[in-house]
C-alpha cells in the first residue's frame, strides 16, 4: 500500500462512527483493511481467512459486552491508580501498612501479614513467623523512628509482644547509607529476645546488598500473589475483595 492510500484509509477510520459497538467496529476494520490494495511489497501477502476471523470475533463479542457492563458498573476502576498512588514509596508503604494492620478496617485482621510470612521460603530460625503474628495483637507504624533517631526511619515497623518486624520498601530507589545494616542492629537491640527480622521488599530480580540470617528478601510479585489468593476467598463484590485485588493489580505493574 502506498503512503497516499494508507493516509486515506486511516483518515476514514478515524472519522466519527455512529453507534458502532466494538465487535462491529473491529469486524468493519478488518474488512476494510483486507480490501485495501497492497502494492510495493517485496513479498507476497497471505490473505486473511475472513471466515475464521469473523468466527473469532463472534465468539469474542459476549466477552466484550460483559466488559462493557463491568465498565459501566465501575468494576474496571482501580481506586489506587485513581488516587495517584503510583510508585511513590511513602504512599505505597502507607497503603501496604494499612493492609498489614490487624486493627484496620479492611476486615482481614492478621491474615495478610501471616500469609506473607508463610510465603517466605526457608524461614530462618528466630525470624517472626505466622504463628507469632496470630498469637497476640500487634501494632503497625509507618516511617517509624524505631531507635529514636530520625536518621534511621523504618518504612514499616510492626511490633507486638511476640515479635518485632521491620519492612524496608523499595520500588525503584536503591539502598542508601548501609540502611539495612542499621535496621538489623536496631531490630536486634529493640527486639529484647523476641523473634525479630527485616523484610526487604523490592522488585523481582533485585536483592539486598548484604546477607544476614535475619534479613529476608521478598518481591512485590510475592505480595501480589498473596493478596490475590486471599481476595479469591472473599465474598464477590465485597469492598475487601475489590481493594485487595486492585492493590495486587497496581503493584504488579511495578
Amino acid at each position: 500500500m502506498i503512503q497516499a492510500d494508507l493516509t486515506v484509509f486511516l483518515d476514514q477510520w478515524k472519522s466519527p462512527r455512529q453507534k458502532d459497538d466494538l465487535y462491529s467496529s473491529l469486524s468493519n476494520f478488518v474488512e476494510q483493511w483486507n480490501s485495501c490494495q497492497r502494492r510495493h511489497l517485496d513479498a507476497p501477502v497471505r490473505p486473511l481467512n475472513m471466515a475464521a476471523l469473523k468466527s473469532f470475533l463472534s465468539d469474542f463479542a459476549p466477552l466484550l459486552r460483559e466488559l462493557q457492563v463491568q465498565r459501566r458498573d465501575g468494576k474496571a476502576a482501580n481506586v489506587w491508580e485513581a488516587a495517584g498512588l503510583g510508585a511513590d514509596e511513602v504512599r505505597v508503604s502507607s497503603v501496604l501498612a494499612w493492609f498489614l494492620d490487624c486493627h484496620a478496617a479492611h476486615g482481614q485482621g492478621n491474615q495478610l501479614l501471616s500469609l506473607i510470612l508463610d510465603a517466605v521460603v526457608d524461614m530462618p530460625a528466630g525470624f517472626p513467623s505466622s504463628e507469632k503474628v496470630r498469637a497476640k495483637p500487634y501494632w503497625v507504624h509507618v516511617e517509624s523512628c524505631a531507635s529514636g533517631d530520625r536518621t534511621s526511619r523504618v518504612d514499616i515497623e510492626i511490633e507486638g509482644e511476640a515479635f518485632l518486624l521491620f519492612i524496608e520498601v523499595k520500588v525503584y530507589a536503591a539502598e542508601t547509607n548501609d540502611q539495612l545494616k542499621r535496621y538489623l542492629k536496631i531490630a536486634r537491640q529493640k527486639g529484647g529476645g523476641r523473634p525479630y527480622g527485616v523484610l526487604f521488599l523490592t522488585l523481582p530480580g533485585k536483592r539486598a546488598s548484604i546477607q544476614d540470617p535475619f534479613l529476608v528478601n521478598i518481591t512485590w510479585q510475592d505480595v501480589a500473589h498473596v493478596f490475590r489468593a486471599q481476595a479469591r476467598l472473599l465474598t464477590p463484590g465485597s469492598n475487601s475483595r475489590s481493594l485487595l485485588s486492585q492493590f495486587a493489580q497496581h503493584i504488579t505493574g511495578f
